[in-house]
């Protein structure tokens, strides 16, 4: 999972009562680990950008797609509803030379099913299905510590990921303390096979 991001402002967004519903309960401010939940949740369909980038190169992109996912959100008659990230594969360089890649797709929610896309701008959808969820809180550069207690949950569960993890930007930076940004982290979970 990136850790050297800074998610750049869209715009300003609210909360929808929906989410603020179903987020887990944020880690308190200077509170050191946060609490994983089991959602079970709906699909959800969003507009995105898709590309690969080192882990340096993402701010940047992220300063550049999520204002064109939004604006394309409104043109094509959607309500966009909070930003986010989904990360797909992380390569390793080849050399000592090269920086790691991340495949992934920055975007945002919106709140109706998407048929078109605009430009670079596609449809996706995030799966829905059972889900383990952590509410981050404090700056995007310690995201990594939030994912490290996930990954150390999964294994005391004895659960898997089920596909590609993704992060929902609940606060806009522009209007929030630094260390009370809450940010979203969603991992699907793979069905369990009962063993005989």
């Amino acid at each position: 999972m990136p850790t050297t991001k800074e998610r750049p402002s869209t715009r300003p967004h609210k909360t929808t009562t929906a989410r603020a519903a179903r987020s887990p309960k944020p880690t308190p401010v200077g509170a050191s680990v946060p609490t994983v939940e089991i959602q079970t949740r709906a699909p959800e369909w969003a507009l995105a950008i898709h590309t690969r980038a080192s882990l340096v190169e993402i701010p940047r992109f992220m300063g550049e797609a999520l204002p064109e996912v939004w604006y394309a959100a409104e043109r094509l008659g959607l309500r966009p509803v909070m930003p986010f990230a989904r990360y797909f594969e992380f390569e390793a360089p080849t050399s000592e030379l090269e920086a790691p890649q991340v495949a992934f797709e920055a975007g945002v929610l919106v709140d109706g099913p998407v048929q078109v896309g605009e430009g670079r701008v596609e449809p996706v959808m995030l799966p829905g299905g059972e889900m383990a969820v952590a509410c981050h809180v404090g700056p995007y550069e310690r995201l990594a510590e939030t994912y490290e207690v996930m990954q150390r949950w999964l294994v005391e569960m004895g659960r898997m990921a089920g596909g590609p993890m993704w992060e929902v930007y609940i606060d806009d930076p522009d209007t929030t303390p630094t260390l009370e940004l809450r940010t979203e982290v969603v991992i699907p979970l793979a069905t369990s096979i009962p063993i005989d």
